[in-house]
């Protein structure tokens, strides 16, 4: 019987998804994302409850925001002590954003220097699927497919590479302006400095209104912040069951590649069983327009709504309206942005569902292999 599993562990305003695929005999294990520093509680407890030997297949860090990366930095910093192998590491450092091949001695935002310093000392396979090419979607030709060990298939949906070049001047300026000065390209002043960071502190609301029909009406103003839009998006599939993990993808750049996508498999709309929403529910990162090209029924947010607010109530009424008929809404988190979704009915004869973690709890998990066909 195959297993196809995906929790949104506790990140604070972040995201980790702790990913199990395969044959009951035979489980493999992705980890995407590490939110905060303090969710490596929780991302540590899930690695000791592997059977040894402990094996991740893949770690996916998808842009280096601090809620998406901390959290992994402290793992990477822990690998050896939890006697964790890791198979392989996607991340786009420093020198991807000018498109350039990275070896492990290369090193490439402050986080991303120390993951990067990370990698290179502990020798842990990075990018090795794209022989140490950036992790992009190139202007023209097929979407990059890869298939990890156990059967399950990624398609990068994101970036592209002016997601990626706009992003040079703001982390080569992060790195210029960070104190005490230091070399990044030292592998090991960067660890020394890591060592002197041992918390991690790097550096729109729902409002009143709950008329979805008006929250629908606000105009798309798209994200522009250049982290997100080097954000790592995949399409996961596995066992006829297709997922989509938007990170913090732009809502244009995800629509152009799953264009991309129907014209390669001569479809007219995507099939998914779920689709993690990107930037936490965040109304410039879902478009009518990326929602009316998808099948779903299933949408999940991660965030607990302490910065921003998320999940933004026009991004929600938009997949109450566009999102499939009936949409069920998975929140890792009961907070005031997401807990006014709990009436399904709002009193406009809408219908949707919406799930919360049961009182006093945090997170969630989704049987995708449970879900309807």
């Amino acid at each position: 019987m195959s297993v196809f599993t995906i929790e949104s562990l506790p990140a604070s305003f972040g995201d980790a998804l702790w990913i199990e695929y395969g044959e009951e005999d035979r489980i493999h294990h992705v980890l995407i994302d590490g939110g905060v520093a303090g969710t490596f509680a929780h991302v540590e407890a899930k690695v000791l409850q592997l059977s040894r030997p402990r094996r991740l297949e893949l770690l996916m860090v998808t842009h280096v925001d601090e809620d998406h990366i901390a959290g992994m930095v402290k793992l990477l910093g822990a690998v050896q002590d939890l006697e964790l192998d890791v198979n392989e590491v996607w991340f786009n450092g420093r020198d991807h954003l000018d498109g350039k091949q990275v070896a492990l001695d290369r090193l490439g935002s402050k986080q991303g220097e120390f993951l990067a310093a990370m990698l290179s000392k502990q020798t842990i396979h990075w990018n090795k699927a794209f022989e140490g090419w950036p992790v992009e979607v190139s202007a023209r030709g097929a979407l990059p497919s890869r298939m990890l060990a156990g059967g399950m298939r990624l398609t990068v949906l994101s970036p592209g590479r002016p997601q990626l070049e706009a992003m040079i001047k703001k982390w080569d300026k992060e790195l210029t302006d960070a104190k005490p000065k230091i070399d990044w390209t030292d592998g090991d002043a960067v660890l020394a400095f890591l060592e002197g960071q041992p918390t991690l502190k790097p550096r729109d609301a729902l409002g009143g209104s709950r008329n979805v029909d008006e929250l629908v009406k606000q105009p798309f103003d798209p994200d522009t912040a250049e982290a997100n839009g080097t954000s790592i998006a995949v399409l996961a599939e596995f066992a006829d069951r297709a997922v989509l993990l938007g990170a913090d993808a732009y809502a244009p750049v995800l629509s152009a590649s799953i264009d991309r996508l129907l014209k390669e498999r001569d479809i007219e709309r995507l099939r998914l069983h779920l689709f993690k929403l990107p930037h936490h529910g965040s109304a410039g990162n879902i478009s009518i327009d990326l929602l009316d090209k998808l099948d779903c029924g299933h949408y999940l947010v991660s965030t607990n709504g302490k910065r921003y607010n998320h999940p933004d109530g026009a991004a929600i009424a938009r997949i109450v309206r566009h999102g499939g008929a009936d949409p069920f809404i998975h929140f890792n988190y009961r907070s005031d942005s997401s807990g006014v979704w709990d009436d399904e009915d709002l009193g406009q004869g809408i219908e949707y569902h919406a799930s919360y973690p049961a009182d006093g709890e945090e997170g969630c998990v989704i049987d995708v292999a449970g879900l309807p066909p």
